[in-house]
């Protein structure tokens, strides 16, 4: 959102300062990071239904200038909803575009609004600049039932955000589905911002064949949560916890580590959003969790 790019950025330089412990320097600015790309969507009760895009160039980008639209194609036919976009998303921000009768929590945080049904979960959603499409959830032409596949999950009654390791736009979605993670319905807890290694100062190297088999669950919790997969990090593992400023709540190191699941007490932090951070050797991943 335009106005919570301060926000934001403090996220990014917090970030950047934990990401930068013992790190290999890594830039992927290069690589990707050049088009704005679906960072979060919701497909909530009734008209809670929300579509974030995030903005991982270095400029500001005008949408309505640009040609931006997010289009809907209903049950994987030829019948398709054009909504232009119309607001500006500045430099590794967010825009978030609601249905209007949704809840407000979600609609106090969009940036514009659409009077008109949106989409459900087993509609594709995709970016369009001027006539070419950039970005996807799920296949134009293809009825999938009632939903898509999201890695384990789907996208009926969820809340998806993309991967922190993701840098830009996927229009194959066999690809594009294990490239997200998924929160119980109704979520609005990383409405509003996004954290992408995008950014030239995160650093570090993120293997995304460990990432993709290391799952945090429950998300949100109270007591316990539980890392499962760790086995697959080579040698020793540190768990890092941070608050939402940046401060670290706690760290740990795990040696030789064996177990498939490994327990978490968290009974001893206040209700809200941290970032778990776990690292090996070549090796970070980043997630975050809610602590109810």
């Amino acid at each position: 959102m335009e106005n919570t790019a301060g926000y934001t950025m403090k996220w990014i330089l917090v970030i950047t300062m934990f990401l930068a412990i013992n790190c290999f320097s890594f830039s992927v600015r290069g690589q990707n990071c050049n088009n704005i790309f679906i960072s979060e969507y919701i497909e909530g009760t009734s008209f809670n239904k929300c579509i974030e895009l995030f903005n991982p160039t270095s400029a500001t980008i005008d949408l309505l200038v640009h040609g931006y639209s997010i289009e809907i194609s209903f049950n994987g036919g030829s019948t398709v909803s054009n909504i232009p976009l119309t607001g500006k998303v500045n430099s590794e921000d967010v825009y978030v575009l609601c249905q209007n009768s949704a809840a407000t929590k979600f609609t106090a945080k969009a940036d514009q609004l659409y009077s008109s049904p949106m989409f459900n979960g087993n509609d594709a959603v995709y970016i369009v600049k001027g006539f070419v499409g950039t970005d996807i959830i799920g296949e134009i032409g293809v009825n999938p039932g009632n939903s898509w596949p999201v890695g384990s999950d789907s996208t009926q009654n969820t809340t998806m955000v993309r991967k922190h390791s993701v840098t830009g736009a996927q229009l194959v979605w066999s690809t594009g589905m294990n490239e997200w993670d998924t929160y119980p319905n109704d979520t609005d807890t990383f409405l509003g911002w996004h954290l992408c290694l995008c950014n030239d100062s995160l650093v570090g190297i993120v293997d995304r064949s460990f990432e993709n088999n290391l799952s945090l669950y429950p998300n949100p919790a109270n007591d316990y949560i539980n890392l499962k997969g760790i086995d697959l990090a080579p040698g020793d593992i540190t768990v890092q916890i941070f608050d939402i400023l940046g401060r670290e709540i706690e760290s740990f190191n795990m040696r030789n580590v064996r177990s498939i699941v490994w327990p978490i007490n968290i009974k001893f932090l206040d209700r809200g959003t941290y970032i778990i951070k776990v690292s090996s050797e070549n090796t970070n991943i980043v997630k975050h969790f809610v602590k109810i």
